[in-house]
């Protein structure tokens, strides 16, 4: 169980849950999406009300407790840290949505191989994050049409073969968010 002096509150920016407090590891290996970030990304995929969305390297579970808060009608979170999954239900839990979710301690590249049938994948794996090929060739099975928004460090570069289903981009910072269409 993780230890609750450990943990920082993150914030819900927009929608139903607005302004409720999500925790978030302290000393844990990633970085919280800014709220500057999670604005742009989500004004770019305008509405998702009904939309069933997978975040993936979930941490936990920042993106995809933003998502349900804007209408998005069920969320699977994938982490594949068993803490990271524990926080992810504390969350689920004070916000009252864990019926809208399903927490799986996966790997990401692994989980989507069972195929899944998603509108919107949510990805914002580590900057030292190398596996991108075997991520990209799982992306490729997803149902046609999913939008997929890789949250990456400002260098990235996506696989050839997966260039061509670029929607569009943004840098912010050490940041850049990545918009893909299947």
């Amino acid at each position: 169980m993780y230890s609750l002096v450990s943990l920082r509150m993150v914030r819900i920016i927009a929608g139903s849950l607005k302004g409720r407090l999500i925790k978030s590891g302290r000393n844990i290996s990633f970085r919280p999406t800014k709220d500057r970030v999670k604005e742009t990304l989500f004004a770019k995929l305008g509405n998702i009300k009904n939309k069933r969305v997978i975040d993936i390297f979930a941490g936990t579970g920042n993106l995809g407790f933003e998502a349900l808060s804007r209408g998005a009608e069920h969320c699977i979170f994938v982490d594949n840290s068993k803490i990271n999954t524990e926080i992810i239900k504390s969350n689920a839990l004070s916000l009252k949505v864990l019926d809208k979710v399903d927490i799986r301690c996966s790997d990401a590249a692994l989980f989507l191989k069972n195929g899944i049938n998603i509108d919107i994948v949510l990805a914002d794996p580590p900057y030292k994050y190398s596996n991108f090929d075997k991520l990209f060739r799982e992306f490729e099975k997803l149902r046609k049409g999913t939008i997929i928004v890789l949250e990456a460090s400002r260098n990235f570069i996506p696989t050839a073969s997966f260039q061509e289903r670029y929607i569009s981009y943004k840098v912010m910072g050490e940041t850049s968010l990545n918009f893909f269409r299947v």
